[in-house]
């Protein structure tokens, strides 16, 4: 599931020109970062607990080093984009001079631009919290009562924090509206998922310009 998700995130940015905006830079950074958690970290964690046999201490090392790298490279990624994506502050500015140009309602467009702002960024903090808090607090527990951790605990937490890589492809790609359109294209092709416009079905100039923002 992590290598199909993530490796979808990067045809589709790859096909569609409309998806390369800064944010999504670091979506696909993110993905790839998700992807060698898929083909390092995840792959000898499930050997070791279906065989129970340790790796020689050079390859426990390596593995260990690794693991830790990709996890943090996923971490610093995640905390890029929702820094980048708290940018509605320049949607916000943009919406204001878009509104005094066509005479609109600039009240609005402020409302629909912080809205899916604070809406993506929940979504961001929450799948970062559940899928990364227990690992971390168990860290935490281990070092002032290395007894008071079982065995059982650490899989999960472990695997929680794995399941993160499963779920950002969901989190920041199919979020986004070009994303979710460049998905349905590559999985069942262009004339199922694109539907000519219509006179009546132009899009408004102020949408497109929020939307590269957001």
């Amino acid at each position: 599931m992590t290598l199909f998700g993530n490796a979808l995130v990067i045809l589709a940015f790859k096909r569609n020109m409309k998806i390369r905006t800064v944010t999504n830079y670091f979506v696909v950074s993110l993905a790839v970062a998700d992807i060698l958690v898929a083909l390092v970290s995840m792959p000898i964690w499930a050997a070791y607990l279906m065989s129970g046999v340790l790796l020689k201490e050079v390859f426990l090392k390596v593995w260990t080093f690794m693991d830790i790298l990709c996890g943090v490279a996923s971490i610093i990624n995640l905390t890029a984009i929702s820094i980048e994506r708290f940018i509605f502050k320049t949607a916000r500015f943009q919406a204001r001079q878009i509104a005094l140009m066509i005479k609109g309602n600039v009240k609005n467009f402020l409302l629909a631009s912080e809205m899916r702002a604070a809406k993506t960024l929940a979504v961001v903090m929450g799948a970062f919290v559940i899928s990364w808090g227990p690992f971390f607090i168990i860290n935490i527990v281990y070092g002032f009562c290395d007894g008071c951790v079982t065995e059982q605990s650490v899989v999960v937490a472990k695997w929680m924090h794995y399941s993160n890589s499963v779920f950002n492809p969901i989190v920041y790609a199919c979020m986004n509206k070009e994303f979710r359109k460049a998905f349905c294209i590559i999985l069942f092709g262009r004339k199922r998922c694109c539907r000519p416009r219509g006179r009546n079905e132009t899009t408004d100039q102020t949408e497109l310009t929020l939307g590269t923002n957001i």
